[in-house]
């Protein structure tokens, strides 16, 4: 299942995030300024975290490890990457590291799976390209996570999506077999 949405208790969450990280290193000493090669915000829809808290969360991992040669990276929903004022792209423009991408949920650009699954509002081709295009300029990579094997996709269907994908200029794609169960709790299992 999934949690409701509560920016509250997301900002909370964030916030005990970094207190458990400034706690973690004042125990453990040896922690301080520690070299890191890679930071993932993800697991989900983490760019749904407010940007006010994401910065606060990219400083003090920014205050208590070495950052500077790391990848870091954002996963979330092709639509929330789109944000006119600050959001969560801008808050990783921030984070003084090596390298820095954003991971997109695509799932499909088939506008009747994408439909079945109730992601209208999640970005279609068009959002997910204006995302591609806004990272590029910001110099971030970008990476799509597609899913193959949906009800009633043909081979020719996964392909579309592989070629789109490609066409628009992402720069890694991830594709993951769909697995349905009937007590998943979405709309299109």
């Amino acid at each position: 299942g999934q949690d409701r949405y509560s920016k509250h208790g997301i900002a909370a969450s964030v916030e005990e995030v970094g207190r458990e990280i400034e706690a973690l290193v004042r125990v453990w000493p040896p922690l301080a300024k520690r070299r890191v090669d890679a930071v993932y915000f993800g697991g989900g829809t983490a760019n749904l975290t407010p940007p006010k808290e994401l910065r606060d969360l990219f400083a003090t991992l920014s205050r208590q490890f070495q950052l500077s040669g790391a990848e870091v990276t954002l996963e979330g929903v092709p639509a929330l990457f789109r944000s006119l004022l600050s959001g969560p792209l801008e808050a990783l423009l921030d984070v003084p590291a090596r390298h820095r991408r954003i991971s997109m949920g695509v799932q499909t650009f088939d506008e009747i799976q994408i439909k079945r699954m109730g992601r209208e509002r999640f970005g279609d081709r068009k959002t997910v390209a204006r995302v591609v295009e806004k990272a590029h300029r910001n110099g971030l990579t970008v990476s799509g996570d597609f899913l193959f094997n949906l009800p009633f996709q043909s081979l020719a269907q996964m392909r579309e999506d592989v070629r789109s994908a490609s066409e628009l200029g992402l720069d890694q794609i991830c594709i993951y077999h769909l697995v349905l169960h009937p007590d998943q709790g979405t709309p299109w299992s």
